[in-house]
């Protein structure tokens, strides 16, 4: 299981229980939340876990495998 800390404090803590849910989750909220960011891309897709990790704790996000 992975677990998401938001380290803002804004969101609840989030559990996910494969990588797949996880990076599902990490392209939602790149397409959602980094629409305004300079360098946003329509056709980026975050495809393994380690780039959704990697893109999460650049948003302020703590993950932990559990």
């Amino acid at each position: 299981m992975i677990l998401k800390i938001d380290n803002k404090g804004c969101c609840k803590d989030e559990i996910f229980k494969t990588e797949f849910d996880f990076i599902v989750c990490a392209n939602e909220y790149y397409h959602e939340h980094c629409t305004f960011d300079e360098d946003y891309d329509t056709n980026y897709t975050i495809a393994t876990f380690e780039e959704a990790k990697s893109f999460f704790e650049t948003e302020d996000y703590t993950i932990k495998i559990i």
